[in-house]
């Protein structure tokens, strides 16, 4: 079974794009490829490390809308901010990418990175390129770029839930330049919230996808 049928499987009912790797894309190599963020290879081209931490559900106060002083649930950290301080968390290992988060039931967790564009990828220059993200975590995500987490009524995907366990796609840059830095960060959800699972919030699989031709494997959701 091919890498392509074996993610329609685990992904179900999510889109699957096409899949370049640093040798391009199979019509031609020249305008699409891609680096796999879950190696040591994939990492080292990037100059970038995932790291993270588990987040907790605090109790805080807060207002209900008539003004009523009421307990309700936060987040913590809020570690979307693009100076967020993540010096002092975990390093993803590539030899345990897919390391279990949290104690699972409803849990959460942050996974940051700081992405900075090769010259190259495989044989694809990046000057002037499209390059996308895509991002699984299991089972839902949000995605921050640069301290930002746009978002548009009905959106499904990009920057917001895609679905249960769907890649999120973000286009970072339509036209990049070497060098250029983008600093990520991915809130990950265990699910289905209203039946918490067994299992646990982990990092399923992530890429970083340059394309000289509009559209391709750098659309995003």
């Amino acid at each position: 079974m091919n890498m392509r049928a074996l993610l329609a499987i685990v992904l179900g009912g999510c889109a699957v794009a096409g899949l370049a790797t640093a040798g391009g894309h199979a019509g031609d190599a020249k305008t699409e490829a891609s680096i796999d963020l879950t190696t040591a290879e994939g990492l080292k081209q990037i100059g970038g490390e995932w790291r993270y931490i588990e987040a907790r559900i605090v109790e805080v106060e807060a207002k209900t809308k008539d003004g009523t002083v009421v307990m309700t649930h936060d987040i913590t950290p809020h570690a979307g901010g693009v100076d967020f301080d993540d010096s002092a968390w975990a390093t993803l290992s590539t030899d345990d990418i897919h390391h279990a988060i949290g104690g699972g039931k409803l849990s959460f967790a942050w996974f940051r990175i700081a992405i900075t564009v090769p010259e190259k990828v495989g044989e694809v220059s990046t000057d002037g390129a499209a390059v996308l993200l895509e991002v699984t975590i299991d089972d839902y995500a949000e995605v921050w770029v640069e301290g930002k987490l746009p978002r548009t009524l009905g959106q499904a995907g990009g920057t917001m839930v895609k679905g249960f366990n769907c890649p999120n796609r973000v286009l970072l840059s339509e036209k990049a330049k070497p060098g250029q830095v983008f600093r990520v960060a991915v809130f990950g959800a265990n699910g289905p919230m209203s039946d918490p699972p067994g299992n646990y919030v982990w990092l399923r699989n992530a890429s970083l996808k340059v394309c000289r031709d509009a559209g391709g494997a750098c659309k995003p959701d």
